[in-house]
């Protein structure tokens, strides 16, 4: 085996763990971005609890993030939107709306 055969050999090794390097930090962050799917009652008792920081309202989905993580880990959530009219109690609580625009994905996981 001469010197140039063991460079390439060598740098197949940096690509590879590179390559995973990146794999794991991609894992990471879509872990910490990820949103649970939580029921719409779950989401009005946490709303009527005062345990909601944010909340972002598309046309089909309401996403947010609690003040602080639940027993069951959940700290950012999606949920169906329901209309308001079927849900008075919406726009009895101290928690601040805001929406986004209709034309915004939300992504959820089942896993």
């Amino acid at each position: 085996m001469n010197k140039e055969d063991k460079k390439v050999h060598i740098n197949f090794w940096y690509i590879m763990a590179a390559v995973l390097g990146m794999l794991l930090i991609q894992d990471l962050y879509l872990e910490s971005t990820k949103l649970t799917p939580i029921p719409y009652s779950r989401f009005q008792s946490l709303l009527n609890e005062d345990k909601v920081a944010k909340v972002a309202i598309s046309q089909d989905y309401i996403s947010g993030s609690l003040k602080e993580a639940q027993p069951d880990g959940v700290k950012d959530f999606v949920t169906l939107r329901v209309d308001q009219r079927l849900s008075p109690t919406a726009s009895r609580t101290s928690s601040h709306c805001g929406s986004t625009p209709s034309s915004r994905r939300v992504w959820t996981s089942t896993a």
